[in-house]
């Protein structure tokens, strides 16, 4: 969000390697990572869900939604038909988040929970688990 400050040219190559890197980083770690296009009321692709998996749990790796299309439910729909697919299949929902992220919110509401780790950290791991989250 910040990138906003960065002159245009400069911006673009910094975006592009950090598109890489994140491509590198899900590649190596997640090859079988699947790329869900999130759509907008009237099927216009407005933005994408990244998820992995690792036994039972599913992995959000990466929500993003168009700035044009933020605060109009598209990631709240996309989450919730993730919960709703992972409670009948009985898989926990794991994430990381930025601790000053307004997201957090939104996952908090949804019935993500915190796990332990260090305060200091930039990013926090939250979990949900059927049981015990929201039921979609």
């Amino acid at each position: 969000e910040r990138l906003g400050e960065v002159p245009g040219a400069l911006r673009e190559d910094l975006v592009a390697l950090q598109v890489r890197a994140q491509q590198a980083h899900v590649a190596a770690h997640w090859p079988q990572a699947q790329d869900w296009v999130l759509l907008d009321g009237a099927d216009h692709p407005v933005g994408r869900m990244l998820l992995g998996s690792q036994g039972a749990d599913v992995h959000l790796l990466d929500l993003r939604v168009a700035a044009a299309n933020r605060g109009r439910g598209v990631a709240t729909r996309a989450l919730l038909d993730l919960l709703q697919a992972s409670a009948r299949s009985g898989s926990a929902v794991r994430l990381h988040v930025q601790r000053d992220s307004p997201a957090r919110r939104l996952y908090e509401r949804l019935g993500f929970v915190a796990l332990e780790g260090p305060d200091e950290a930039p990013d926090l791991a939250m979990r949900w688990q059927p049981c015990t989250g929201l039921s979609p």
